[in-house]
């Protein structure tokens, strides 16, 4: 698309009208609105061969640009991030490091802290060093990128996985500074792959030894940067060996060696144009209208236009997704965790082609105790199943949820090991029996009649009111860390009872068009859905609360609500786990046997509808 568009302003330079450029970026649908003025400047903004008139709004082909420039006249910043350890958009940066690179020397360097907003888990700090300590009394983000964007000014990003850093920079500038990054980018990944095959790994731990080139501090921002503008260097003494002095060469000498899939946009401009800027799922469908891929997002419109402008984390597999998608069907939400319910529906019932396995569900991490077995076993899943095992949680971050398996595992003498039991005496039992933290059963120690009775006291202090989790785990080591990982478990039992099973209460969210929606979870499950317009209908929540009883039902505790209860699951966690209300969301605890609970629940609700 951007080399057809540049091919036809240098033979054609008054056809650089939006009106013009719309109709042929969307054949037949093109025109001139707002939307699509700013859709242009989306699509041709960080293309170095285009430049725009302020005064006209018109684009035109800029024939001395970087692209066009010898390397040693084109501005280069490499730029590396570290963060929380999340994709794109849903983690909080720690640390941005860059250098302005030219004429094969560093000639600037920046480099700065940042507080994420939201705890690092520790294997994190392990890997990069940052700890929590470090960034507590750093500028947020959004001060940072506005520095950052300063420094980089219009020269050419460089990143070792592009896709990661420079996804984050324009979502971070578009929902932080109001306006996208509009810079080009280059991804040393991509030329390595594509400029040296015979490198086995192109990781940058692998180039960094490979090429010989100084690395101290690895994993930490700037450091990291400063590598990747050795790795650049190093490309572009190749490209000058193959005759290729420009980085418009470069890419063509890429393009024939490993064609990139053209960028090609099949949708009408209407179609994007009507997209909504709230929350909902979104599914692109094809010619004959079977569905493509299915998401949400609390901004549908933020969420679809990237895969049409040529977003730098879209994968080839990606971009012929794209070029397939000829509409977009939305399904309005009132909230994003009610966007993530249609999206778990539709996903099931649409079956689309690129949706793989089940990475759009939440993981919010439970402690898992494998009551079928003979010998249970606990360790973490990532999310509930349809199974009879008993869950714990949920836990904010695998690494917590981890060491609540480890810390409750050792303290019960309950094993950790994968997979079913083949009991034999001669089996040599793991090291965790001579730490006294297993009662080990696969070597025979136990029978599975003692080790039953381990089990049912592990769920007997969970079912004890006055289980005292820190004092429990605690005197299990003398640790200083262990002890702090018992009080941070004993911090997230306070909030909730660890015993996911026993869980009961509504959660209520605002409704499409007003009104509330309430998800009522009876014995760790979703057990009722309701759509609140006004006062009156808060009898059908109270009608449910009196047919619902006092004993946990007699089936599967999930059964077939597993993958709506774990997006709820995932909902408290972010909630923190509060009674009360929150960004205009409640979590309302329920005790099923003190109607009271509910009384005061639906009093609340009611107010809410008056408002």
């Amino acid at each position: 698309m951007h080399t057809d568009i540049y091919n036809l302003l240098l033979e054609s330079p008054d056809e650089g009208t939006p009106a013009r450029l719309l109709r042929h970026v969307f054949p037949g649908s093109g025109e001139d609105t707002e939307f699509g003025r700013n859709f242009l400047h989306r699509l041709l903004s960080d293309d170095a061969r285009f430049s725009k008139d302020s005064d006209s709004g018109n684009w035109k082909a800029d024939t001395d640009n970087h692209f066009s420039r010898d390397f040693s006249r084109v501005p280069f910043v490499v730029v590396d991030l570290e963060g929380t350890g999340n994709s794109p958009g849903r983690g909080g940066v720690t640390e941005v490091g860059a250098v302005s690179y030219m004429g094969g020397e560093i000639t600037g360097k920046f480099e700065q802290l940042v507080n994420p907003g939201s705890p690092i888990p520790p294997y994190v700090s392990r890997i990069t060093g940052i700890t929590d300590e470090m960034v507590a009394d750093k500028p947020p983000f959004a001060e940072v990128l506005a520095d950052f964007v300063e420094f980089a000014g219009d020269a050419v990003l460089v990143a070792h996985n592009a896709a990661f850093d420079v996804t984050v920079l324009d979502t971070g500038c578009r929902q932080l500074l109001g306006r996208s990054l509009d810079l080009p980018y280059l991804c040393t990944v991509e030329l390595a792959k594509r400029t040296w095959p015979e490198l086995r790994r192109v990781a940058l731990d692998y180039l960094t030894e490979h090429f010989e080139l100084k690395a101290d501090d690895r994993h930490r921002a700037l450091a990291d940067a400063e590598v990747t503008a050795g790795v650049l260097g190093k490309f572009i003494e190749d490209m000058r060996g193959r005759g290729v002095s420009t980085i418009e060469g470069a890419l063509a000498l890429l393009d024939e060696e490993e064609p990139r899939p053209r960028h090609e946009i099949n949708i009408s401009q209407q179609c994007l144009e009507a997209l909504p800027r709230g929350p909902g799922c979104f599914r692109m469908t094809d010619a004959g209208g079977d569905a493509l891929y299915v998401s949400r997002s609390d901004n549908v419109a933020e969420a679809v236009l990237p895969w049409f402008v040529g977003a730098p984390h879209l994968s080839d597999r990606q971009m012929g997704m794209a070029a397939s998608t000829r509409d977009v069907v939305v399904k309005e939400a009132g909230s994003e965790t009610e966007a993530a319910m249609i999206e778990a529906e539709h996903v099931r019932r649409y079956e689309p082609t690129y949706n793989r396995g089940s990475k759009h569900l939440p993981r919010p991490h439970f402690l898992r105790v494998t009551l079928e077995d003979e010998f249970p076993a606990v360790y973490v899943a990532p999310r509930l199943r349809a199974d009879r095992s008993l869950y714990l949680g949920p836990f904010g971050t695998p690494g917590l949820a981890e060491e609540a398996a480890r810390l409750f595992a050792a303290r019960f003498g309950l094993r950790t090991c994968a997979g079913e039991l083949d009991v034999s005496p001669e089996f040599k039992a793991c090291e965790l029996k001579e730490k006294g933290r297993c009662s080990s059963p696969c070597d025979a120690t136990v029978d599975s009649q003692s080790y039953a009775q381990q089990v049912q006291e592990f769920r007997a202090a969970l079912d004890d009111d006055a289980f005292d989790v820190e004092k429990v785990l605690g005197r299990s080591s003398r640790r200083r860390s262990r002890r702090s990982s018992a009080s941070r478990i004993a911090r997230v039992h306070r909030k909730q009872p660890l015993q996911w099973y026993g869980q009961h209460f509504l959660a209520v969210l605002p409704a499409l068009n007003g009104g509330r929606m309430v998800y009522a979870v009876a014995w760790g499950r979703l057990a009722a859905t309701f759509t609140l317009r006004a006062a009156s209908d808060v009898e059908k929540l109270e009608q449910w609360f009196e047919a619902l009883g006092t004993e946990p039902p007699d089936e599967r505790m999930m059964g077939k609500v597993a993958v709506s209860t774990s997006i709820l699951a995932d909902w408290a966690v972010k909630h923190g786990g509060r009674d009360g209300s929150r960004d205009g969301e409640s979590m309302l605890r329920l005790d099923l046997s003190d109607p009271g609970t509910m009384a005061d629940a639906c009093r609340q609700i009611r107010a809410e509808l008056a408002v």
